[in-house]
């Protein structure tokens, strides 16, 4: 889960949200207004020797997409294991992918946001070809309130064996 205040402008060099003058004014029901920095993801690379050219890069995993909530009283619960991705939805502009959709052994059907579009520009574009319908991956995704709000939190391609070529 992302936490950025509403209306509030990124600073583009530090990535978090700028604050005003007005930081510590009241909201109307005397909660102060807190500024929290948004939590960006990372792409992560596996790389793959050719003869007489530099390695090519392979996005392997998308990782620390959403701040982790495990410690006891957060409310989330992680689900760890291997999907299929059966539909993806884009942002309205296209710009990202939003969302993923798996069915899970129960056959219960989720849908589960990427915060892909928090990213660079450059890692953006890596990460939106690193996710495609019809292939697996090793996720965790965190599963929080009663309501059961999924978040992904890494991703990764399921036919990469890491530590080995």
């Amino acid at each position: 889960m992302r936490n950025r205040q509403a209306g509030k402008p990124e600073n583009k060099k530090t990535g978090k949200q700028d604050e005003d003058q007005d930081a510590n004014a009241s909201c109307g029901h005397g909660a102060s207004v807190l500024n929290i920095s948004a939590y960006a993801g990372d792409v992560i690379y596996r790389y793959r020797a050719l003869p007489n050219q530099p390695p090519e890069a392979i996005v392997s995993g998308l990782v620390n997409m959403t701040e982790l909530m495990n410690k006891p009283g957060e409310g989330c619960q992680q689900f760890i294991g291997l999907v299929k991705v059966e539909g993806i939805q884009f942002s309205p502009s296209d710009a990202s992918i939003e969302s993923f959709r798996f069915t899970d052994h129960y056959g219960n059907q989720w849908v589960v946001p990427t915060n892909i579009s928090d990213l660079s520009n450059a890692d953006r574009a890596q990460a939106n070809n690193f996710i495609r319908v019809g292939k697996p991956y090793y996720v965790q995704i965190q599963i929080c309130g009663s309501g059961g709000f999924a978040s992904l939190v890494n991703m990764y391609d399921a036919s990469v064996q890491f530590g080995h070529d």
